[in-house]
């Protein structure tokens, strides 16, 4: 606490390199993306192993020990994500994963490397919020959605893809095919949040990703994300970053190119 404003805490973006000698380390307050740049590195999750290099990354999740080794020179990008940074289901890092990277992807791999070594923790922000999204879309092409109307992946991609519009719980309860109870009670169960809270703060979130954009006007990107107003957005941003729009908008902007 600053002053008695809640101060957020930001995603981390690195570049690090590991030296030839085999380690261990555990994080429980952060996730971990690691994604290969040049050269390679073993490592190892939960019994899941791999050669992280230009065409493989890996997610780690909170608390999970790993086990790596430099394979050579190399470079890596980390990405650090404070458990509670970036409203997320929880499924993204619910166990260790592997992430398939296509030269496309590898290009904006390459380009949020280049972020300054002394950018603002709102450009951190920006560039794992964007890497978040990439791996939140991948997730929900792969998983298998047939038939079954309530999942992490299909509700957040709902939502995400509403925020402008006045959405209710019973809206919600109905896409999912289920009663408004049943529905509140899964969703709470399933996200650790009540379905209003999550939506306010992809609401929050998204608008901090819009900010990136100079061109849109702060009542633009409020009517955009669902809020009343100017003032309405303004409110939340404080009350999910602790500083105003305004000052979040003068930090380092990331581009917007997307994988």
């Amino acid at each position: 606490m600053a002053g008695g404003t809640p101060v957020y805490a930001s995603p981390m973006v690195a570049v690090r390199s590991y030296d030839e000698v085999a380690a261990s380390d555990s994080h429980g307050a952060y996730h971990q993306i690691v994604l290969g740049i040049d050269g390679a590195m073993e490592l190892a999750v939960d019994g899941l192993a791999a050669v992280v290099d230009t065409t493989l990354g890996m997610v780690i999740p909170a608390g999970e020990r790993h086990d790596y080794l430099g394979v050579g020179p190399n470079r890596q990008l980390v990405i650090d994500v404070p458990v509670d940074a970036l409203t997320l289901p929880r499924q993204l890092f619910e166990e260790a994963s592997l992430i398939r990277i296509d030269p496309r992807f590898q290009q904006w791999v390459m380009s949020i490397a280049q972020l300054p070594e002394r950018a603002d923790r709102f450009a951190h922000w920006q560039a794992a919020a964007q890497l978040c999204d990439a791996l939140l879309v991948r997730s929900a092409q792969q998983t298998g959605l047939h038939g079954v109307r309530f999942t992490l992946p299909r509700i957040d991609a709902f939502l995400r893809a509403h925020l402008a519009e006045p959405l209710s719980i019973p809206d919600l309860a109905a896409h999912c095919g289920c009663g408004v109870r049943t529905f509140h009670d899964r969703f709470v169960g399933e996200f650790g949040i009540t379905p209003h809270r999550y939506l306010l703060r992809l609401r929050t979130e998204q608008a901090a990703r819009l900010m990136n954009d100079a061109r849109r006007s702060l009542a633009d990107i409020a009517a955009t994300t669902g809020f009343t107003d100017q003032s309405a957005l303004t409110h939340a941003f404080v009350a999910r970053f602790g500083i105003t729009p305004g000052r979040w908008r003068g930090g380092v902007r990331m581009s917007e190119a997307a994988p």
